[in-house]
């Protein structure tokens, strides 16, 4: 499948260490290489995560969950 550079990056920083949660925050300043993202406020991250998923939904093993008020985590599919 073809990713974007954000879509490889949010998704590299997921698979780092899967089911760590990855804030919002932590995204931006990792991927978007935003100085300063606690004086931002943007849907971007979530618009980005969305994508990624549908086109990992059908080749991966896993999946991306939101963690509602703290972020994103990797998250292995039972079997």
């Amino acid at each position: 499948i073809e990713l974007s550079a954000r879509e490889l990056g949010v998704l590299s920083l997921l698979l780092e260490e899967p089911s760590r949660i990855v804030g919002r925050r932590v995204l931006l300043r990792d991927v978007w290489e935003m100085k300063n993202p606690d004086s931002v406020e943007t849907r971007t991250v979530d618009v980005h995560v969305g994508k990624l998923r549908k086109k990992l939904s059908a080749i991966c093993d896993g999946q991306i969950e939101t963690v509602r008020g703290h972020g994103y985590r990797y998250s292995p599919r039972s079997a």
